[in-house]
C-alpha cells in the first residue's frame, strides 16, 4: 500500500463517519464485549439466473477483475472438494485493507457462507509492518432465491464489526461495499 491509498482510505472513514453520525453530544456504540457484532443485510432483485450469480460471487479470484472497489483477489487455498467450495480462503484487497475469509458452505447455485479470519493492512512507512485490524466476525451467507421470468434474489448477510469504529460506521461501510459488488455484479450480467 502506498501513502496515497493510506489518505484514501482514512478520507473515505473520515467522510463516512461524518455522513453516517448524528451531530451533537450523542454517545457512539462502540460495542461492550468481545465477539460483539453489528448485523448487516443487504437485499437485491438481479435479472438473471441464480447459476449466474453463484458463479460470479464464488469466482474468488476473479473479483479484482470484475469489481471496481477490490484491487487485489487470490484463492489462497482452494477447497475440499471443488475449487472455490467448502475448505477455499480467499484474499480480497480493498481500500487496501486485506481481508481473509474460508468458505463454510458451498451449496451451488443457491447459498455459501464463509467467516472471516484476518483483516490487517501494511502501513506504508518505516518498516512497512503488518498492522492488525481489530474485528469480530460471526458468520456471513449469500442466498441467492430464483423468482422466475429470469430474476434471482439475493440476501447477502453478515455479523461484523471493526472495533476501531462505532458500529454505524462498519454498518455504513459493509452495506455500501456489498451494495457495490451486487450492483456491478447486475451490470456484468445485464
Amino acid at each position: 500500500m502506498n501513502h496515497r491509498n493510506l489518505l484514501r482510505f482514512t478520507s473515505l472513514v473520515v467522510l463516512l463517519t461524518t455522513l453516517v453520525l448524528p451531530a451533537g453530544g450523542v454517545e457512539l456504540d462502540f460495542g461492550s464485549k468481545e465477539g460483539d457484532t453489528v448485523q448487516i443485510i443487504v437485499e437485491m432483485e438481479i435479472d438473471a439466473s441464480p447459476q449466474e450469480i453463484f458463479d460470479i460471487l464464488t469466482d474468488h479470484e476473479g473479483y479484482a477483475e470484475r469489481f471496481t472497489t477490490v484491487q487485489e483477489s487470490i484463492l489462497l487455498t482452494e477447497g475440499d472438494e471443488t475449487k472455490n467450495g467448502v475448505g477455499a480462503r480467499r484474499q480480497l484487497s480493498v481500500l487496501g485493507t486485506i481481508g481473509i475469509d474460508k468458505i463454510t458452505s458451498f451449496e451451488p447455485p443457491n447459498k455459501f457462507t464463509y467467516d472471516a479470519s484476518e483483516a490487517y493492512y501494511v502501513q506504508p512507512f518505516g518498516d512497512w509492518s503488518r498492522v492488525d485490524i481489530p474485528f469480530n466476525h460471526d458468520g456471513a451467507s449469500v442466498e441467492i432465491t430464483d423468482r422466475g421470468n429470469g430474476v434471482s434474489f439475493v440476501r447477502w448477510e453478515t455479523n461484523t464489526w471493526i472495533t476501531w469504529f462505532p458500529k454505524i460506521v462498519s454498518k455504513t461501510m459493509f452495506s455500501s461495499w456489498i451494495s457495490s459488488l451486487l450492483k456491478e455484479t447486475a451490470k456484468i450480467l445485464e
